[in-house]
């Protein structure tokens, strides 16, 4: 009997995109301000071919520094290919934005709703499923299009005396908004399915000296 076989390098890809998009913490030291407001959304679609992608889209809003960062990719196993041994494995289909235009951006004060979209350019890599080794590469576009609906939301806000390395402890307090959200999705204009979508809202203020643990 045929063993079927999933690589490692699928499974990977697709925890890699969901491991690598928590929603962003700006990357500021333990007691420097923060105000970070971000939204995403997962999401799976078929293409044409039938084969299935598995993706997220994200946008981080830095609001002390004025960026936005946009993450976005999608991967996927193409069609079960027999390998030397004998086995089973999909060729693996993965597209990783390196840079993205942010078109809209409008998210509620309340984290209540958000519409956002963007167009990313990045490159589409398809690796061989029995080898691990890369076939081929492109660069590519996509238009992601989404918006938010919350449906819960909660606020946790913690307080803690923090080493600020020269002055000793300050006092900083780190509020999360957080909302689970219905969501629409489109990508390239054409829906996709929702898998999960939430906003935050992070800050960490500072405020005046405290004695250090």
């Amino acid at each position: 009997m045929m063993r079927h076989r999933l690589r490692r390098g699928f499974l990977g890809a697709v925890l890699a995109m969901l491991v690598a998009a928590p929603v962003a913490a700006a990357a500021a030291g333990p007691t420097d301000p923060v105000d970070v407001v971000s939204t995403a959304v997962g999401f799976a679609f078929t293409d044409k071919a039938g084969d299935t992608y598995f993706g997220i889209g994200r946008v981080d809003h830095d609001r002390l520094a004025g960026t936005r960062t946009v993450s976005f990719s999608f991967g996927g196993g193409l069609a079960l290919e027999t390998c030397a041994d004998g086995t089973q494995a999909r060729d693996i289909a993965t597209f990783t934005s390196r840079k993205a235009k942010i078109g809209v951006n409008s998210v509620a004060a309340d984290l209540s709703s958000a519409v956002v979209a963007f167009v990313a350019s990045g490159e589409r890599v398809r690796t061989d499923g029995c080898t691990g080794l890369v076939e081929s590469r492109r660069s590519e576009k996509h238009a992601f299009a989404y918006t938010l609906t919350a449906v819960s939301t909660t606020v946790t806000s913690v307080e803690a005396c923090r080493d600020d390395g020269a002055a000793g402890g300050v006092l900083v307090t780190e509020t999360r908004t957080s909302a689970d959200a219905t969501a629409h999705a489109a990508l390239d204009l054409t829906p996709v399915t929702i898998a999960f979508a939430s906003l935050l809202h992070l800050e960490q203020s500072i405020g005046g000296s405290c004695p250090l643990p």
